[in-house]
């Protein structure tokens, strides 16, 4: 939700940024309008759902063996934020505001310079999204990643910082 999060801001504090950088970004996929419905119980559920996911995913694999250094880091990175002090009551509070749902209709407001990153091989949100940004962006500018997936700053992390530092110093 970083992404999302990082347009919110620049649209909502514009005098803040003067570049845009999204990473296989949440925007066009990945909202949760049904949040807003659901009961208080199966909000809790679904947080711990989440926490649990992680945790499961880096113990199971650890003692079976089935994780590389790399998948073993970013298993860690994705669950430490689980582990912070509110994080479970700021994830029911998205979860009930139904999250970035309509953020989608302010996009083309969008008028900074933004780089689109985006792993070809995007499993969580897809690739669709990524033309849908750089069509709604005016001043914007696609680079696909080849052979990526979701997270291409984790499995990347050099590819990626060499394409954010060209943009930042171009």
């Amino acid at each position: 939700m970083g992404g999302a999060a990082a347009i919110d801001l620049t649209l909502t504090y514009p005098e803040a940024v003067s570049k845009l950088v999204l990473i296989n970004s949440v925007g066009y996929s990945g909202s949760f309008p049904i949040g807003k419905l659901l009961p208080e119980p199966m909000i809790e559920l679904g947080v711990e759902f989440w926490r649990a996911r992680r945790i499961q995913g880096l113990l199971w694999g650890k003692s079976l063996g089935l994780l590389d250094p790399i998948t073993e880091d970013i298993i860690r990175c994705a669950a430490l934020p689980s582990l912070m002090p509110g994080w479970d009551r700021t994830i029911k509070d998205f979860t009930r505001s139904g999250g970035y749902y309509r953020l989608h209709k302010r996009i083309p407001a969008l008028d900074k310079p933004t780089l689109i990153l985006w792993g070809e091989r995007d499993d969580v949100l897809g690739t669709e999204a990524a033309y849908q940004f750089k069509e709604a962006i005016s001043n914007s500018r696609l680079v696909w990643l080849s052979g990526l997936g979701h997270s291409p700053q984790w499995s990347q992390p050099e590819l990626v910082a060499m394409q954010i530092l060209d943009f930042i110093n171009g």
